[in-house]
């Protein structure tokens, strides 16, 4: 199956699970999931990857967010429950779909889910979708996820500026040319909540 065929295949399954879901988080949506394939496919310029597997993973890594009341904290282990589930009725082979599974199961920025033999595609996948996580969209998938949870400004800024969550998902970035692409993105968000946290300071 061609590239363009096999993207927009899997752009129908995203859309259809998503579409069906009854309250699926907005800024795990299909655009994001089209984002970090655009993010990935760029990546994969210089490495020999197996698009047959790093495209359904684009495609499926977050798909747990589809379903928050059923997920509760634990997305990526509903991303990786999901994406069985959905490669079932897919006409790939055995082993493409368990390597598929792998890289949505790892693709976390915790340090447990990095190890320095994984196979590119999980490398790829890992910082094409740390990269969605800053610049402007990242700010505001930021402040939209963790409002709806119920955390105030103040408690965002101390999680991603202060406490450093943001500096832990640029640390996440393995290749340097997700960092060269990312870098401008990842000084906008850190101004960003730096001038926030001022304001915030202002108002105590």
């Amino acid at each position: 199956m061609s590239q363009k065929r096999l993207i927009a295949k899997f752009i129908a399954i995203n859309k259809h699970l998503y579409a069906e879901s009854k309250n699926p988080l907005s800024t795990h949506g299909p655009e994001h999931h089209m984002r970090v394939c655009k993010n990935a496919l760029k990546l994969a310029r210089k490495y020999p990857v197996d698009k047959d597997v790093l495209i359904p993973a684009c495609f499926l890594h977050d798909i747990g967010a589809y379903y928050p009341d059923v997920a509760k904290d634990k997305y990526h282990e509903e991303d990786t429950k999901r994406t069985v589930k959905t490669l079932k009725r897919i006409k790939l082979s055995d082993e493409k779909k368990r390597r598929i599974v792998e890289a949505v199961a790892k693709h976390g920025s915790d340090p447990k889910y990095r190890r320095k033999s994984e196979p590119i595609e999980i490398t790829i996948l890992r910082d094409a979708d740390k990269m969605e996580a800053f610049g402007p969209i990242g700010v505001a998938r930021i402040i939209a996820v963790r409002t709806l949870r119920g955390d105030t400004l103040q408690k965002i800024v101390r999680d991603f500026y202060t406490r450093g969550h943001l500096k832990q998902k640029w640390d996440a970035i393995t290749l340097p040319e997700a960092r060269k692409l990312a870098k401008k993105d990842y000084q906008y968000s850190m101004k960003f909540f730096e001038d926030l946290s001022k304001i915030q300071l202002l108002n105590t």
